[in-house]
Order: structure tokens, then sequence, then C-alpha cells
């Protein structure tokens, strides 16, 4: 979202075309292979892009590519279903995201995760960083019942794990058959083969950007 200050008041301005200006070496990896889903590029490469809309050029933050083996920390956040009737305030878990940082606390963004369900049954669904989940692989409970799983993501030697609690009720839609429901210990890795590379595209510390812009609420 673009602000126009000029106006007066906080006003939103939407263009439909905006041009990125990188630096040419990082824009020619990126372009190598453009059908590879995480192109690879020199590690330790920084560029300073622009944006220029209509004319005009808007300084983006900084960009720099790491490796995984610079990922020191990672934390799990879980968001659920909001409901504002009925038994339950809060339904099933639906996202849990993995947020990377390094050793100086900046945000790592589109590193390879490897997903694993430790306990409980659920979907799970990989998206990068992003786990969509989905409580279906269950049967219905004919009462309200409590239910719980655990999820675990591990990036290179770096594991975290977060707990999940919710209330199943009867009317909940369930689908065993899912192909996405997992038995406990199985994976679910947006990593490709485990094999990191030296470095990759989507791997970066944005400095003074916030990765996750639409925030669920969390439980």
């Amino acid at each position: 979202m673009l602000l126009q200050p000029a106006l007066g008041e906080r006003v939103e301005v939407r263009y439909s075309v905006a041009q990125v200006i990188a630096d040419p070496e990082f824009a020619a990896v990126a372009m190598a292979d453009p059908d590879a889903e995480t192109p690879v590029v020199p590690s330790g490469l920084d560029v300073e892009p622009t944006l220029e809309i209509a004319g005009h050029e808007m300084q983006m933050p900084r960009v720099r590519a790491v490796g995984v083996e610079q990922i020191t920390e990672l934390e799990l956040v879980a968001t659920y279903a909001r409901e504002d009737a009925g038994p339950r305030e809060w339904g099933t878990p639906r996202h849990v995201v993995a947020v990377a940082r390094d050793a100086a606390g900046h945000r790592v963004v589109g590193p390879p995760v490897e997903w694993t369900l430790t306990q409980g049954n659920l979907a799970l669904t990989a998206f990068g960083e992003r786990l969509a989940l989905e409580d279906i692989c269950s049967d219905s409970p004919k009462v309200a019942r409590s239910d719980s799983a655990t999820i675990e993501a591990r990036i290179g030697e770096v594991v975290s794990s977060v707990e999940l609690e919710w209330t199943a009720l009867p009317d909940d839609r369930r689908r065993r058959e899912d192909p996405n429901c997992e038995q406990v210990g199985c994976s679910c890795s947006s990593g490709g083969d485990g094999g990191a590379p030296e470095s990759v595209f989507a791997v970066f510390a944005l400095l003074g950007f916030a990765g996750w812009e639409r925030r669920s609420r969390r439980r």
C-alpha cells in the first residue's frame, strides 16, 4: 500500500503498473531458470532495490541473501478460526507460520521448512514457511470434545514445535480419506530433498520490513 502524504491525509493510492529496479546481477540470477521454484543466488548478495511508479522512484527495504546455516532462531505462530457465535469462541487451527531469524534478530523470509505432525490427527498442506491445517482426519465426536495436536518445524539444524488445542464439535466437517491427512511422525516438507543450496532466492533478511503483513488473530 502506498500513501500520498501531500494530500493532507493518509490516502491510499493504487497503481496497476509498477517496476522494481534492482542490481542487474540479482535480476539475471533470479531469472536464469524461470521454471525453478526457488532460484539459487550467491550467498551474501546484497541489494537495495527501488520501486518506480508513474515516473517516481522510492527506496525499498534492503535485501540480503543468506544461507540456511545463518538461521539461529525459529518461532512458530498458530492461528485459529474465529467464531463470534456458537459454543466456542475460537474454532479449529488453520495455520502455523514459521518465523525465522538470524543471530542479529533479522527476519529471514522464505526458508525451506520441513514440517512434521508429532501428535494428533490433522491434514497438512505446506506453503513454504506457512502450514495450512484442517481438522478433518478423525471421527466426528458425539458431543463436544477437547482435541490437541503438536506441530514441529525444522530449518537446517534449528527445530521448534507448537502445541495446538481446540474444541471439536459434532457438526465439524470430516474427510478422513483426504490425501493431506497425516499420521503421527509423517512430515510435510517445503524444502525439496533436504539438501540446502548455498543460498536461496527466497531466503532474505528484510531489514525494517514486516514479512507477515496480514495477521490472523491468535488464540
